[in-house]
């Protein structure tokens, strides 16, 4: 076990938990379908990364994110109301979809302090690149902004994946919908594989 006294640990740092790598989702520049195997984080190995963060001195901020959506585990509800009640903060990272009011609602409940739709395109372009119905999606997204008003952060990652795609629309349109945090992210290879399909 590290002695983390004799180690310099700033007051303030992210743990970051990948709950799954599944996802419901079928983005053309993900390049999750070259990862060897697709499960789901078990039970005890959550609670015993919460357990070592928690040993670190200083608090953490514990991000549920990854090559994967995290809405797609079923305890994360569980999972959120364990991290708020250790008193720390929590962020989650999904697409949206899956996000509908009755999940949006427990998770706000459960204290997470932060959620991130990962999201870019509208329309025909959103579902032929995410594989996903836009309008569930984007209702989705417009439910949470609403419900978590003073309760939860929201904001939008925008995956810069087309160069032709006008990104700044995007935004502009976002934060008439009461988003005014937005984060731009670059084409990452966090699964190892060279070509995204």
């Amino acid at each position: 076990m590290r002695d983390f006294t004799k180690e310099k640990i700033p007051d303030k740092f992210s743990v970051d938990i990948e709950l799954t790598n599944a996802c419901n989702a079928s983005c053309t520049f993900c390049p999750r379908d070259k990862m060897p195997d697709i499960g789901t984080i078990k039970p005890e190995h959550f609670y015993k990364a919460v357990e070592r963060g928690l040993e670190h001195p200083g608090t953490p901020f514990f991000a549920f994110c990854g090559t994967g959506d995290s809405l797609m585990n079923k305890h994360i509800v569980e999972y959120a109301q364990y991290i708020k009640d250790a008193g720390c903060n929590l962020s989650i990272a999904t697409n949206g979809h899956l996000m509908n009011e009755e999940k949006a609602q427990a998770l706000i409940e459960a204290g997470v302090s932060q959620v991130t739709f990962n999201i870019a395109p509208r329309g025909e372009k959103y579902e032929q690149d995410y594989g996903l119905d836009f309008q569930t999606t984007h209702e989705n997204i417009l439910k949470f902004v609403k419900l978590s008003k003073g309760r939860c952060a929201t904001r939008i990652a925008l995956v810069l994946h087309d160069e032709a795609a006008r990104y700044e629309d995007e935004e502009a349109y976002r934060r008439s919908r009461g988003v005014n945090e937005f984060i731009n992210y670059e084409i990452i290879n966090r699964a190892g594989a060279l070509y995204p399909h």
